[in-house]
C-alpha cells in the first residue's frame, strides 16, 4: 500500500487530471442520465379486471370473482389475493411473495390461470384484463382539452392532440378519460313493437342478418380467378333505419324506423372528468420506462404550445399532475443546498487550515457526487428523488475520511516533515482505520439491500448510492488528496499555517478537563447511562413515529359518495359544489385539481366504479411555495363541505409522499361466519368512533342500494315453452342494450346498440307487455311468467384469499394519535383469538407498513452492528475493543430524540435512514480515536495511562471537531431550507446533523472513559499486557 501511496503522492499531474476528469464526466452524465420521480421497481402486484354490464355485485361474485380466485389459489409464489365484487365489475388484486426469485414466472402462471377460466358469462364484453402495476410507468402528466363547443368537435380536437402527443419520443401510452366512442343507438318503443306483434329478438336478428359482408369463394375462368363477395353492409350508419323486420305477402313491410328511434351519437357517460372545475376530455400520459421524466414533460408542453396557436379561442388545453415539477424541485434543492453546504464546509475548514488546503479537502464533495452519478447507470439506477435524498446522507459522510487523512498529513507537516514525506507517511499512518471506517459505513447501509416488501424496493437505491459514493470517496481521499495537499503545502509557509490560538487553547482545555474526568470515569459512564435512560424514556412516551407525515403531502383526495342509486347527473351536480369550494380557495394555495365523476378508482384501495361516486385529486405547489399545508386546507374544506346537503359522505385522504401504503388505518376482518363477521365489524367501527383522533371511518359491507328482483314462475315457464335464459336476456336488452353489429365508418368502428327507450321501461307495466318468442314461435307476454319484487340491494363483496371479508379504513389526527397506536388499541381491546373464534383481524395500510418498517430497520441496525463488530475485530484483533466503538451508536441516538422533540416533529422514515448515516459517522470518529490510543500505548507502554489517553484524545480533537462541524455545515442548509425546502429530505438531514452535534461530546468524553475502563478490565484479568499495536488482551 505504501508503494501506491508514494506513487500517487508524487504524481501531481495524474491527481489534477483525475479530479477534473471525474467532475467533467459527472457533469456530462447529469445532462444525459435518466431522471424520474421514484426508482424503477416492480411492485409485485397484478390486477384482474372484468366488466359484466348490468350484473349485481352478488352475480359478479358468483359468476366471475369466485371462478377466477379458485384458479389463482392453486398457485405458488403468491403472497395473498384480494378482490372486490361490485355492480358491473370484478376487481382482483394478486400480490406476489416478495421473496420469490423469479417473479416473471409467477406472473405468467397468473395469466395462465386466468386464461383457464373458460366458463365466464357470455355477456361479458371482453376477457378479463390483466394489468401489472409498475412504479416506473405511472402517469407523468395529465392534459385536458376543454371548451364551450359541441362534444363532437371537442372529441375531434382531443383525438388529433392524442395522435400528436403519441409521436413524442418517450411517450409510451396515453389513457383517455371522458372519451366516448361513437355508436348508433336503436331505441325501441315497447308499445310499437307490441302493436306490430314483434319481439326484441326479431329486431336484433333483422339488423344482424342485414349488415353482412361474406366472401363466397372464387370463380375460376381459364387461368384467372375472381373473388365472389356478398356485400350487404350499411353504406351509412343511419341506413339501419331502413332494415326490414317483416314483410307481408301484400307488400306491407315493417322497418326499424317504424318501431324505433335511431340516434347517431356517443356511448353513455360512465366517467366524467373535470380539470380545475372544467369538463374535459383528459389524456393521462405515461412515459416509457427508460425515458427521462423532465425531457418528456418538456416535449409535451412544447408540442401543446404549438397546438394552442391553432385552436379556436373558446378551446384551451390545461395541465395537471405534472410529475416533472417534483423532480425539478428535488434537483434544485440538492444543487443549491449542496452549493451552500460546500461553501460552509470550506469556511469551517478554513478555521483549521489555509484556504487552498480547505478547498482541496472540500473538493471531495463534488468529486464524490460526480463519480457516484457517473457509476449509477452501470448498476441500472438513475437520478430520482430517493437517489437525491441519498446524496444528503453522503454529503455528511464523505468529507470525514478526507479530514482524517488531511489532519494526519497537516499535523506531520507542522512538526517539520517535508510536504511530500508528510503526505506519504500521514496517509500511510491512517489508511487502515480510514479504510475500516468506510467498510463499517458500508456495513451500516448494506443490510438495507435486504429490506423486504414495497418499502425495501423503494429504498434499494439508498445503500447503492451511498456505497458507490463511499468507494469513490476513499479512492479520492487515499490516492488523489495526498498529492493535492503535498503540492499545496510546498507553496505554504509554516508561519501562515499555524493553528488559530483560540483552537489551540480549546484543545489544551479539553485535554486538561479530560485528564481530570478520567479519574472519575466510572461515575461519568454511569451519568451517561442515566442520561441515555432518561432521554430514551422521554422519547418513548413523547416521540411519535409516522412513516410519511402529512407535512410531506403534495396532494390529497376528496372522496364523494351520494346515496346509493344516484345517477351521474345528480353526482355531477353535487361534485360541482365541492369544486366551487376549491376554486374559492386563496390564489396560490393549490396548483391544480382533477375530478373523476363515476368512480373512486384512483383514490381507494380498489378501483371502484359507480354513478353515485366521485373523487377530486388536489395538487399542491412545491413545499417551499405552499401557503398552507395539505392538512390545513383539508380541515378548512372539511368544515365547509359539512354544510352541503344531499351528499351521503365526504372523506379525505392525504397522500404524504413515498410509496402508497394505503390509508393510515386499514383493518381486514376475515371469517366464514357472516353474522359473526358483521357483529365484529360493528363493534370495531363503534370502538373507532369513540377513539379520539380517529375520523373518516369507512367500511365496505353496508349498502342502501335498492333493487328489483324478477321472480320467475317456473311452472308457467315450462308450460309455455320458455326458459330462464330467454327472460334474463330480454330484460338485459330492454334496460342495458345489446351490441348487435358493427361498421367501420370515417376511420372508426361504430357499434349498433339495440335497447328500449329508457323512459318507457321505467314503467314496469310496459315491461310486462314485452313479447318473447317461445320454441314454437309463439309470442308470450313477459308478465305471464314473471313478477317484479322490490328488495334491498346487495353490498359490494370484498374477499381476502377467497374468503369474504370486511375492510374498515380510517384516517387519524396525528396531533392526537398515530396509526400504529390506534391499531394497537383495537388489537389489544378485542382479543380476537379468545373472544371471536374463527375470525381473523389483519392489519394493513400505514399502520402495518410502519410496524413492518420499524421491524425491518431494527433488524437492519442489528445486522449492521454485528457486521461492524466483526470488521473492528479484524482491525483491533480484539473481542472487547470493538464495543468501545459501537457503544457510541446508542448514545448518538440521544441527539436524534432530543432534536425531534425540540422541533416538535414525528420521526419519519427518512429520519430513520438518517440515524443509520449517523451511526456510520460516530463509529468512524470513535474508531479513529481508539486506533490512535492503541498506537500511543504501543509506542509509550510505560507512560502514565491517564495522561496518555488524554493526550491521544486531544490529538484527535481537531479531526473530530472538524468532522462534526463540516458534517453539520453540510446538512444544515437542507434542514432549514437555505437552498430550498423538501420535507422528504429534511428529516434525514435533521437526524444526521443534530445527532452528531449531541454525539460529539459523547465521543470526546465517553470513548476515552470507556477505553480506560477497558484497560482496567484487561489489567485485572491479565498480568502481562501485550503492547503490540492493535493487539490487546489476546483473544479478548
Amino acid at each position: 500500500m505504501r508503494t501506491i501511496i508514494e506513487y500517487f503522492s508524487r504524481n501531481h499531474t495524474f491527481a489534477y487530471l483525475t479530479t477534473f476528469m471525474f467532475i467533467l464526466i459527472g457533469i456530462s452524465t447529469v445532462f444525459t442520465i435518466k431522471r424520474d420521480t421514484f426508482p424503477s421497481f416492480d411492485l409485485g402486484v397484478l390486477t384482474v379486471l372484468t366488466r359484466y354490464p348490468g350484473a349485481s355485485a352478488e352475480d359478479v361474485e358468483l359468476s366471475i370473482t369466485n371462478k377466477i380466485e379458485k384458479e389463482l389459489k392453486t398457485l405458488t409464489g403468491v403472497d395473498y389475493i384480494t378482490s372486490l365484487s361490485m355492480d358491473n365489475i370484478s376487481s382482483i388484486s394478486v400480490t406476489l411473495d416478495p421473496n420469490i426469485k423469479k417473479p416473471d414466472k409467477v406472473k405468467q402462471k397468473i395469466r395462465d390461470a386466468v386464461g383457464r377460466v373458460t366458463d365466464l358469462p357470455p355477456e361479458i364484453p371482453q376477457r378479463p384484463l390483466i394489468t401489472e402495476i409498475e412504479a416506473s410507468v405511472l402517469p407523468i402528466i395529465e392534459v385536458g382539452v376543454t371548451g364551450d363547443i359541441p362534444y363532437k368537435e371537442l372529441r375531434r380536437i382531443s383525438t388529433q392532440l392524442e395522435n400528436d402527443l403519441d409521436q413524442i419520443p418517450g411517450v409510451a401510452k396515453i389513457d383517455r378519460v371522458g372519451y366516448r366512442n361513437r355508436e348508433i343507438l336503436v331505441e325501441i318503443d315497447p308499445n310499437s313493437i307490441n302493436q306490430y306483434n314483434i319481439s326484441l329478438r326479431d329486431t336484433i336478428n333483422a339488423i344482424k342478418l342485414r349488415n353482412l359482408r361474406l366472401t363466397a369463394g372464387n370463380i375460376k375462368s381459364g387461368s384467372f380467378e375472381t373473388s365472389l363477395i356478398t356485400q350487404s353492409e350499411f353504406d351509412a350508419p343511419m341506413a339501419v333505419s331502413d332494415v326490414i323486420i317483416r314483410s307481408s305477402s301484400g307488400g306491407i313491410v315493417t322497418q326499424i324506423k317504424d318501431i324505433a328511434q335511431i340516434k347517431d351519437g356517443f356511448e353513455e357517460n360512465t366517467i366524467i372528468p373535470h380539470l380545475n372545475g372544467k369538463p374535459t376530455i383528459a389524456l393521462s400520459i405515461r412515459k416509457s420506462e427508460e425515458a427521462d421524466n423532465i425531457r418528456v414533460c418538456n416535449r409535451i408542453k412544447e408540442k401543446i404550445a404549438e397546438i394552442n396557436k391553432t385552436l379556436p379561442e373558446n378551446v384551451e388545453i390545461l395541465f395537471a399532475n405534472d410529475e416533472s415539477t417534483t423532480v425539478k424541485n428535488s434537483f434544485s434543492i440538492v444543487l443549491w443546498n449542496g452549493i451552500i453546504g460546500f461553501a460552509l464546509v470550506i469556511l469551517i475548514l478554513r478555521l483549521f487550515m489555509n484556504l487552498t488546503l480547505s478547498i482541496w479537502v472540500a473538493m471531495g464533495i463534488p468529486f464524490t457526487f460526480m463519480g457516484a452519478i457517473f457509476l449509477l447507470p452501470f448498476f441500472g439506477s438513475f437520478l430520482d428523488t430517493i437517489t437525491l435524498t441519498s446524496m444528503i446522507i453522503v454529503l455528511g459522510i464523505i468529507v470525514d475520511d478526507a479530514i482524517i487523512v488531511s489532519d494526519s498529513i497537516y499535523s506531520r507537516w507542522q512538526k517539520g516533515e517535508s510536504p511530500e514525506q508528510a503526505a506519504i507517511e500521514g496517509t500511510y499512518q491512517v489508511w487502515r482505520p480510514v479504510l475500516t471506517t468506510i467498510a463499517t459505513t458500508l456495513c451500516a447501509f448494506a443490510p438495507m439491500f435486504f429490506v423486504s416488501g414495497t418499502m425495501g424496493k423503494f429504498i434499494y437505491v439508498i445503500p447503492l448510492t451511498v456505497s458507490l459514493a463511499l468507494i469513490v470517496s476513499i479512492a479520492e481521499a487515499v490516492v488523489i488528496l495526498p498529492s493535492h495537499l503535498s503540492s499545496s503545502l510546498k507553496r505554504t509557509s509554516h508561519t501562515s499555517s499555524n493553528p488559530s490560538l483560540w483552537f489551540e487553547n480549546l484543545r489544551k482545555s479539553y485535554q486538561y478537563l479530560l485528564s481530570r474526568l478520567l479519574r472519575w470515569r466510572y461515575l461519568l459512564i454511569f451519568l451517561f447511562m442515566f442520561l441515555f435512560y432518561g432521554v430514551f424514556q422521554i422519547g418513548k412516551h413523547n416521540l411519535d413515529v409516522v412513516l410519511f407525515p402529512s407535512e410531506m403531502a403534495k396532494q390529497f383526495f376528496i372522496i364523494i359518495e351520494l346515496p346509493d342509486g344516484s345517477n351521474l347527473e345528480k353526482t355531477t351536480e353535487m361534485t360541482k359544489k365541492v369544486e366551487k369550494l376549491i376554486l374559492d380557495l386563496e390564489p396560490g394555495e393549490i396548483e391544480s385539481f382533477t375530478t373523476r365523476i363515476g368512480g373512486t378508482y384512483e383514490a381507494n384501495l380498489f378501483p371502484t366504479f359507480g354513478k353515485d361516486q366521485a373523487f377530486i385529486r388536489v395538487n399542491l405547489p412545491i413545499y417551499s411555495n405552499q401557503l398552507k399545508s395539505a392538512s390545513e386546507i383539508v380541515e378548512q374544506l372539511r368544515e365547509q363541505t359539512k354544510l352541503i346537503s344531499g351528499i351521503k359522505k365526504i372523506s379525505y385522504k392525504i397522500e404524504s409522499g413515498g410509496p402508497d401504503v394505503g390509508r393510515p388505518i386499514t383493518i381486514r376482518i376475515v371469517g366464514t361466519n357472516d353474522l359473526m363477521r358483521m357483529s365484529l365489524s360493528n363493534a370495531i367501527v363503534a370502538y373507532l368512533e369513540q377513539t379520539e383522533g380517529v375520523r373518516d371511518i369507512e367500511r365496505n359491507d353496508l349498502s342502501d342500494k335498492k333493487q328489483i328482483q324478477a321472480v320467475i314462475n317456473h311452472q308457467a315457464l315450462a308450460r309455455l315453452g320458455l326458459n330462464a335464459t330467454d327472460i334474463a336476456l330480454n330484460l338485459r336488452i330492454a334496460y342495458t342494450g345489446e351490441t348487435v353489429t358493427k361498421v367501420r365508418y370515417e376511420d372508426e368502428e361504430i357499434d349498433f346498440i339495440v335497447s328500449c327507450k329508457s323512459e318507457a321501461v321505467k314503467d314496469l307495466d310496459v315491461v310486462r307487455n314485452l313479447l318473447i318468442p317461445n320454441a314454437r314461435g309463439d309470442l308470450i307476454k313477459l308478465g305471464t311468467v314473471v313478477k317484479f319484487v322490490p328488495e334491498n340491494g346487495s353490498p359490494d363483496y370484498y374477499h381476502y384469499n377467497g374468503n369474504r371479508a370486511v375492510i374498515i379504513t380510517a384516517d387519524v389526527d396525528l396531533d392526537i394519535v398515530t396509526p400504529l397506536e390506534a391499531t394497537n388499541q383495537v388489537i389489544n381491546h378485542f382479543k380476537i383469538k379468545s373472544n371471536w373464534p374463527g375470525m381473523q383481524l389483519l392489519i394493513g395500510g400505514e399502520a402495518e407498513e410502519t410496524s413492518q418498517s420499524l421491524k425491518s430497520l431494527a433488524i437492519t441496525m442489528i445486522v449492521a452492528v454485528v457486521g461492524i463488530y466483526f470488521l473492528l475485530i479484524l482491525l483491533f484483533r480484539s473481542l472487547l475493543q470493538p464495543f468501545l466503538v459501537i457503544s457510541a451508536i446508542p448514545f448518538s441516538i440521544l441527539g436524534v430524540i432530543i432534536a425531534y422533540l425540540l422541533h416538535g416533529t414525528p420521526l419519519s422514515f427518512t429520519g430513520m435512514l438518517g440515524v443509520i448515516g449517523l451511526a456510520g459517522v460516530v463509529v468512524n470518529d470513535s474508531l479513529v480515536m481508539v486506533d490512535h490510543l492503541n498506537e500511543l500505548r504501543s509506542v509509550s507502554p510505560k507512560a502514565n495511562l491517564i495522561e496518555l489517553v488524554a493526550q491521544g484524545s486531544a490529538n484527535r480533537f481537531r479531526a473530530i471537531v472538524m468532522t462534526t462541524l463540516t458534517t453539520v455545515a453540510g446538512v444544515t442548509p437542507t434542514v432549514y431550507g437555505l437552498g430550498g425546502t423538501d420535507p422528504f429530505m429534511a428529516p434525514m438531514a435533521l437526524s444526521l446533523g443534530y445527532g452528531l452535534v449531541f454525539a460529539t461530546p459523547l465521543i470526546l468524553f465517553l470513548v476515552p472513559c470507556s477505553y480506560m475502563v477497558y484497560v482496567d478490565i484487561t489489567n485485572k484479568f491479565q498480568r502481562k499486557h501485550e503492547d503490540s499495536r492493535g493487539y490487546n488482551f489476546g483473544c479478548m
